[in-house]
């Protein structure tokens, strides 16, 4: 039983070489294959650059759920409702949730910084292959916390769900503030706060990510392993690029 809001211990992230699977798909290519000779040698000198470009920090925090109902989730202790769907809501039920891991991380401000300068001094291409590049790395520092807040969930003999949160399958970008600030409140460091959301529902840094997991003492999931790392198979988007699981054909 979770009890209170306690942040979870994550292993510092180091990431390895760029995963290129997942980098052709970003740079629009069929497969490895067509990664060009010109763009693979700018990948390895991104690649021999990780240290310099990337600025790694993350953090989850799980929080007991008191009630969710309509669209609204309601936390233990003094934090405001969290806005969500009528869908997260009935599934938060039906699973049995009673308690969330909110997870945000980035990788740094440095890259938005590189690709600025190479577009003040119109480098497009160099400007376009670290974009793709740093989104990519993005994506495997989110499997790497997924593991590590899974890992957590499960040593407590609990479950987790796939993640979700502001952005997916409608849920409003008006709680990315109240769900980060319950992420900075829960450290009490009083450190400067890495990650913020505009007005408009934009994390900044670019790079950035806010993530929603339930928690629930349910001993199955109804999901596949792979999908606790990758929300396609739930989104209706056929030609995405950024595609990481087949479309499933849906009989009407």
């Amino acid at each position: 039983m979770i009890d209170a809001l306690e942040t979870i211990p994550l292993d510092d992230v180091q990431l390895p070489g760029v995963n290129r699977p997942r980098l052709a798909r970003y740079l629009e290519l069929p497969s490895v294959a067509q990664i060009d000779p010109v763009t693979d040698a700018e990948v390895r000198k991104l690649d021999d650059r990780r240290d310099e470009l990337l600025s790694i920090w993350q953090r989850a925090v799980v929080a007991p759920v008191d009630r969710a109902v309509g669209t609204s989730i309601e936390l233990a202790g003094e934090f405001p409702p969290i806005d969500s769907t009528d869908a997260y809501v009935r599934q938060l039920v039906e699973r049995e949730v009673d308690a969330l891991v909110v997870a945000a991380f980035t990788i740094g401000g440095r890259v938005d910084e590189f690709i600025k300068a190479h577009l003040s001094r119109e480098e497009v291409y160099e400007a376009y292959v670290l974009k793709q590049w740093a989104a990519t790395m993005t994506e495997q520092a989110r499997v790497e916390l997924t593991r590590d807040v899974q890992g957590w969930v499960e040593r407590r003999g609990r479950s987790l769900l796939p993640y979700d949160g502001p952005g997916y399958d409608g849920w409003p970008l008006t709680a990315l503030r109240p769900l980060l600030e319950l992420g900075y409140r829960a450290s009490g460091d009083g450190r400067p706060r890495p990650i913020r959301a505009t007005d408009c529902g934009v994390l900044l840094p670019t790079n950035s990510m806010l993530l929603v997991f339930g928690v629930t003492p349910q001993c199955s999931v109804d999901a596949r392993d792979d999908e606790r790392l990758a929300q396609c198979h739930r989104c209706a988007m056929r030609n995405c690029r950024y595609r990481t699981a087949p479309t499933v054909e849906v009989g009407v």
